[in-house]
């Protein structure tokens, strides 16, 4: 499972990747992005998600 998080508090950010992590092994977490312009450049460049 694909995650992408986009947050700009680093302290919401962390918890968040560590609470995804201890429920489920399988994933990969982007992130987190913490603008519209690196969410927008993310998508631009990344050919591993899917084009929305």
């Amino acid at each position: 499972m694909n995650i992408l998080i986009i947050e700009v508090e680093k302290h919401n950010a962390d918890r968040l990747m560590r609470l995804l992590s201890s429920y489920e092994d399988n994933i990969i977490i982007y992130g987190p992005l913490t603008s519209v312009v690196e969410v927008r450049d993310f998508f631009n460049s990344n050919t591993l998600m899917p084009k929305l």
